[in-house]
């Protein structure tokens, strides 16, 4: 076994340095961790992605879900519930997991930091072949050229994995949709065609944002400063446009009425006027962009509409109704309009609490921040300033989770630390505490 070189996060605030660390494991990990939220059932189940499990938690009490999906237990009784361990392949989970298609169980793609990409059979909470049948103790995976910090993403047709060494896109094969299931031959042709590599983009640094995928393009941020536009289908690249510093962020793209970010599900219609949108991004050069959708290569950025933040951006912006919010590592949260020619400040608020990796997450009346100080804030929509706070006494790093309410549940605000025995605190719209997960 060889010694390799990779890149590790560090705390990932003050300065931010990046650097570099031996290791003679077979089994690589990076310094520190965070969780990965999102929800995965019509009973608005929060699926957690964290070290080496996965575990589903009950919105309402913050409870494991039992491995029907028919109730909750306590989260000290470990027997009976949705949980996928991945201690023993050596997993490390810091991406959601990506739902595909195919047969009665809900099947889903898993990326580990190993450069490893798993099939999990949802519906039994299991590692499972490409058909979704449940394996033993040596589950079968399709090995990534690199390591893989940001969420995948998927059209009609490709699955896309960004990667430290760009973005990689595999073949649907089996978990497209609409295709004649009962033919043998087409049956195994895309048996053999699924998790096949489509095309791979290189990049010259590390592609920790989820791509943006929009009338067969895929449009790409990386650490290697340039932002690519990329034919979804060849895979070559049509454009792209050199900013002034490294990009963490994924894209937002809005026309001046509908916005379309990186969470949003391909099977959706969705209908963009090219000519009046634009995409917006923040750098580490301590700006937001402006960048005509059509952009081209030849395009210099100093051409380009920016805005000037105090620190870098390291998260990505929430766009709401023309206003862009933007937090900074310095502490910074900015109100933008960018309605008009130029991007004009609303309010700035410094909130003097360490750096906010995470995006803002917008509600009704609140912009809701969180810092590396473990400090949590709701300013007010209009003005900026502090309604309330709240102290999970950890550092953030993931992005908030906004779980909606209905005539029987409230809505809730989920806050993931970086520390396993407060893996996520729950508080109501107005900052209320509702649980945590683990329980004490």
């Amino acid at each position: 076994m060889t010694r390799k070189n990779f890149s590790k996060y560090t705390r990932l605030f003050g300065l931010l340095a990046l650097t570099m660390i031996l290791t003679t494991a077979c089994s690589q990990r990076i310094g520190v961790s965070w969780a990965n939220l999102s929800i995965v059932t019509s009973a608005e189940d929060i699926l957690v992605a964290y070290e080496n499990e996965m575990a589903l938690v009950s919105r309402t009490n913050g409870f494991l879900v039992t491995q029907d999906l028919q109730g909750t237990t306590n989260v000290r009784d470990a027997s009976g519930v949705w949980k996928l361990n991945g201690r023993d392949v050596g997993a490390q989970f810091y991406t959601a997991p990506l739902f595909v298609e195919y047969g009665e169980d809900r099947l889903m793609l898993v990326a580990d930091y190993n450069n490893r990409l798993f099939t999990v059979n949802f519906t039994q909470a299991c590692f499972a072949n490409r058909v979704g049948a449940c394996v033993g103790q040596e589950p079968p995976f399709i090995e990534l050229p690199d390591h893989s910090l940001a969420n995948m993403t998927q059209d009609e047709k490709r699955i896309y994995v960004p990667l430290d060494n760009g973005v990689i896109a595999l073949n649907k094969g089996l978990y497209e949709a609409e295709w004649d299931v009962d033919s043998p031959e087409e049956r195994r042709r895309r048996f053999d065609e699924t998790l096949t590599v489509a095309w791979t983009l290189e990049t010259e640094r590390e592609v920790w944002a989820t791509p943006v995928i929009l009338d067969g393009y895929v449009y790409v941020t990386s650490m290697d400063h340039h932002l690519y536009k990329v034919d979804a289908e060849t895979g070559e690249t049509v454009a792209q446009l050199k900013l002034n510093r490294a990009i963490a962020s994924p894209p937002i793209i809005y026309d001046g009425e509908t916005i379309l970010t990186a969470s949003y599900a391909y099977d959706e219609p969705i209908s963009i006027n090219a000519d009046d949108a634009y995409i917006y991004v923040g750098t580490f050069g301590r700006k937001v962009y402006k960048i005509p959708l059509n952009f081209h290569s030849e395009l210099e950025e100093s051409e380009l509409i920016s805005f000037e933040t105090s620190n870098w951006v390291w998260g990505a912006p929430s766009l709401v109704d023309g206003v862009l919010y933007v937090a900074d590592l310095g502490g910074s949260v900015y109100a933008l309009d960018v309605t008009g020619a130029e991007i004009s400040q609303i309010w700035h608020t410094p909130t003097n609490s360490g750096g906010i990796r995470a995006a803002p997450l917008v509600t009704e009346n609140h912009v809701i921040v969180a810092s590396r100080e473990g400090r949590v804030r709701w300013l007010a929509l209009e003005d900026g300033s502090v309604f309330t706070e709240q102290d999970v006494r950890n550092e953030v790093l993931s992005d908030l989770l906004l779980v909606a309410g209905d005539e029987n549940r409230e809505a809730l605000i989920i806050v993931s630390t970086v520390n396993n025995s407060r893996i996520m605190v729950a508080f109501t719209l107005e900052g209320a505490p509702r649980w945590t997960y683990p329980s004490s």
